[in-house]
């Protein structure tokens, strides 16, 4: 009895080794080179360039999983809830289902090996005029906000995987607002606290360059125009009432004519 059970035990284990091998093996059907650039563009921003974590989670060492690939695979396609958004296509993010796997080829790699994903070069920002009342330099922002914010929030904040900063900050003091959220992140969100991977001053610059942005609402309409449209629609409606009584002036006499023939 104890023979068949250890039996037993030796095939599961074989079956499960079959299994892991199988994965890793698939795994190499996605292109390294490919997902070394498409991490460096969509998920160095977290977890760093060498995959040993900044805001997001580190990723270096073995994967725990009979299927690493599958795993890692699952993780970049359906993101983790309320910790990292999804990035495949089916969920609304910008990935296809061959870049996940590159990615997750590229990630494995790191078993072997650590090869970190290219940094980006830095982009010529055109020179941003400084915001009255803040303290911090939007050109600097730019630059910072198309390295970390870009890839969630869009190139002008228009929204994608991450929410749209493009409408006005509904915040009494809208610096406040931005700086907190971009230190402290959004508990219960995949937006992370970037205090630390960000300096103070970092963190003034990008908020300058949020609020380099037209945010300013509609100006308030002043009290001639409200005066002006008021006249516009009284004068309006007295040509309707006018109108609707010569309507029935006009049909009353054709009326009463028709009466007397």
């Amino acid at each position: 009895m104890r023979t068949k059970s250890r039996g037993l035990t030796a095939v599961i284990f074989a079956l499960l080794l079959v299994v892991g091998i199988t994965s890793l093996v698939l795994a190499q059907g996605g292109d390294v080179e490919n997902g070394k650039r498409l991490f460096g563009e969509y998920c160095a921003v977290c977890h760093g360039y060498d995959g040993q974590g900044r805001v997001g989670a580190a990723l270096e060492g073995w994967f725990a999983g009979i299927s690493p690939e599958a795993f890692v695979r699952s993780t970049v396609s359906d993101g983790v809830a309320n910790t990292m958004p999804a990035f495949s296509q089916s969920k609304g993010g910008p990935l296809s289902n061959q870049e996940i796997d590159d990615i997750a080829v590229f990630v494995l790699s790191w078993q072997d090996r650590v090869e970190p994903a290219p940094t980006p070069t830095p982009v010529p920002v055109t020179p941003i005029p400084t915001v009255a009342g803040l303290k911090g330099d939007p050109t600097a922002g730019a630059q910072i906000f198309a390295r970390d914010c870009q890839v969630c929030h869009g190139e002008r904040g228009q929204g994608g995987i991450g929410a749209s900063l493009s409408a006005p900050i509904a915040a009494v003091q809208p610096e406040a607002f931005l700086r907190q959220v971009i230190s402290d992140g959004i508990d219960g969100s995949p937006m992370p606290a970037f205090r630390g991977a960000l300096s103070e001053d970092d963190i003034d610059n990008v908020v300058a360059f949020i609020l380099s942005w037209d945010h300013r609402p509609a100006p308030p309409t002043s009290p001639e125009s409200t005066e002006t449209d008021n006249f516009n629609w009284l004068v309006a409606l007295l040509v309707l009432i006018v109108g609707l009584v010569l309507v029935v002036w006009l049909i009353t006499r054709f009326s009463q004519r028709k009466t007397a023939d």
